[in-house]
């Protein structure tokens, strides 16, 4: 759980379970996240939230994350923030 600029203010992006994660990982093109033992379960995404944090900001860098029809993208994939 964390907030991340976007074009038009911050998003917060709130995971709270694995199904919601696998949700998250699909929304910023990086659906093998889930594969990853460090983000396996919410104990080790806690443990390793500053790697998880880079994943997220480098799609955040893309284009895929410009406009806020983008920026939206994790709620509409049922990620709240």
């Amino acid at each position: 759980m964390d907030s991340y600029r976007a074009a038009h203010g911050y998003i917060a992006i709130a995971v709270a379970n694995d199904n919601l994660f696998s949700r998250l990982a699909s929304t910023i093109n990086q659906p093998g996240l889930t594969g990853d033992p460090r983000f396996a379960a919410d104990p080790q995404r806690l443990r390793h939230q500053a790697g998880l944090r880079v994943h997220i900001e480098t799609w955040r860098g893309t284009k895929a994350w410009r406009g806020q029809d983008n920026a939206n993208r994790p709620r509409a994939a049922g990620v709240d923030g």
